[in-house]
């Protein structure tokens, strides 16, 4: 039987949360420290200085498309400093992460 991920189970149940409330900048912040927490622990990588620099490290350490990574870290960047979020930006800063994670 595989062990549950209850710290990816714990993040849904609360961006549901989130999500209900209604307060999509919130959340938006709170997936991009998700993320960034995520990539120091696997990555080994700092993620005190969100430029082309780490771009380019994550992409050669997950083999994840530079590209890709350059709209994610432009998007937490963004939601760093916004007070409203659309669903579909939020949506798609969501679907953009999941991709990541499932990358690997």
């Amino acid at each position: 039987m595989p062990i549950a991920n209850t710290t990816l189970d714990f993040v849904k149940t609360i961006g549901r949360l989130y999500y209900q409330r209604r307060d999509n900048g919130n959340l938006a912040a709170k997936m991009g420290q998700h993320f960034l927490e995520h990539v120091r622990n696997r990555y080994n990588l700092s993620t005190s200085l969100l430029d082309e620099q780490f771009v380019d490290r994550l992409a050669y350490k997950s083999g994840y498309s530079k590209a890709e990574l350059r709209e994610i870290v432009d998007n937490i960047a963004i939601f760093q400093d916004y007070v409203y979020v659309s669903d579909d930006s939020l949506m798609d800063f969501n679907n953009k992460i999941e991709a990541f994670y499932k990358h690997h």
